[in-house]
């Protein structure tokens, strides 16, 4: 529970690390294509609302109790829309601004430890947007595979069953996105076996981290804005600590 709470906290505690050397610009480029796909994804969802919500109601075949599943029904259309909405947002920044974002987490490295941050370079940048494909195809799929089975089981008619696989869903989509978030501290330690495996040692930590991903993501605009550089800081700031507590570290 500590770690959990750990990585959930690393986010606010980014704040400080704002100001932090050369990467005012990466943070402002960030947060502007985090406000385009954000606001382009909500958009899509918003019109589509209320087809998922009806094809919900429509797969209940009874007459008694309609008015509970319809609401209910809308409960569930809301939250998975906001699902959606979270998971596309994240691979999409993920992947596509990950020579930024890495760049972030090195410059956070750099000053939090001393450490020198290596020098840009068109191979490096390859090997990033590789990396960072390869780590997200594989959490890509996991993710879908896990939410896709939940998601049929809580449309089962027992009571609470809807609510319990909802948040299993919020669950797996903050140790996913924790996973994402750290990677870009990771990439720079260790190879990808051992990346997995870190994650996977410090799961809860990762969760927190997503799930603090997904509070601040809630918040219209700023969400969009501040969600993606914050998490990869207090991955970097927490993952960092975990890293010391390695043998080889």
């Amino acid at each position: 529970m500590r770690d959990l709470i750990d990585g959930f906290l690393g986010i606010p505690r980014a704040f400080e690390l704002l100001s932090t050397r050369k990467i005012g610009k990466f943070v402002i480029i960030a947060g502007l294509f985090g406000l385009i796909i954000g606001i382009g994804l909500s958009l899509i969802l918003y019109y589509n609302f209320d087809n998922i919500g009806d094809w919900l109601v429509g797969l209940y075949p009874f007459e008694w109790g309609r008015s509970v599943v319809l609401a209910i029904g809308k409960w569930i259309a809301f939250l998975l829309g906001f699902l959606i909405l979270a998971f596309s947002f994240k691979y999409i920044v993920i992947i596509l601004l990950s020579p930024i974002l890495s760049h972030i987490s090195e410059v956070i490295e750099a000053d939090l430890t001393g450490n020198t941050s290596q020098p840009f370079s068109v191979g490096r940048l390859f090997n990033e947007i590789g990396r960072s494909l390869r780590i997200n195809s594989r959490n890509i799929f996991k993710e879908l595979f896990y939410t896709i089975i939940l998601f049929f089981i809580g449309l089962f008619p027992i009571p609470g069953i809807g609510i319990l696989t909802t948040l299993t869903i919020v669950g797996i989509q903050g140790y996913y996105m924790g996973f994402g978030n750290l990677d870009f501290l990771l990439e720079r330690h260790l190879n990808y076996k051992d990346s997995v495996r870190f994650v996977k040692n410090n799961r809860m930590m990762a969760t927190g981290n997503g799930l603090g991903f997904l509070l601040l993501f809630s918040i219209p605009v700023i969400g969009f804005i501040l969600a993606p550089t914050l998490s990869v800081i207090g991955a970097t700031v927490e993952g960092l600590e975990r890293l010391d507590e390695m043998p080889e570290h």
